[in-house]
């Protein structure tokens, strides 16, 4: 849905919240080694910030581009910039029938 542009905003943020779990669970327990919270790691050879960081490379990268999705939205090239344009044009087309109808409601008629 984000790269058609849909619904950017709330799939950025079920992705944001899906990597910081992802994050949480597999990630900071080699970074902090074994025992942390309720998460078993399997035998690494070695733990630490030097074993984490090619394992959490992609899932930091994507951190802040979703976070960045969430604030800026979509382009005008998404299908949310459209939908709100098509939204935008039917409600002018609306608002020029209520003040071009001489009673101001379209369905009455002036007797």
């Amino acid at each position: 849905m984000v790269l058609l542009g849909l619904f950017t905003q709330p799939s950025a943020l079920v992705l944001l919240i899906n990597i910081s779990v992802a994050i949480l669970t597999t990630k900071i327990p080699i970074l902090l080694g074994p025992g942390f919270w309720l998460f078993i790691l399997p035998k690494l050879v070695r733990y630490g910030l030097w074993s984490m960081a090619p394992e959490a490379r992609t899932d930091f990268c994507m951190w802040p581009g979703c976070l960045f999705l969430m604030i800026v939205e979509a382009g005008p090239l998404s299908g949310d910039a459209k939908a709100l344009r098509r939204r935008t044009q039917l409600d002018d087309a609306r608002r020029n029938l209520y003040l071009n109808c001489p009673s101001g409601l379209p369905w009455r008629t002036i007797s």
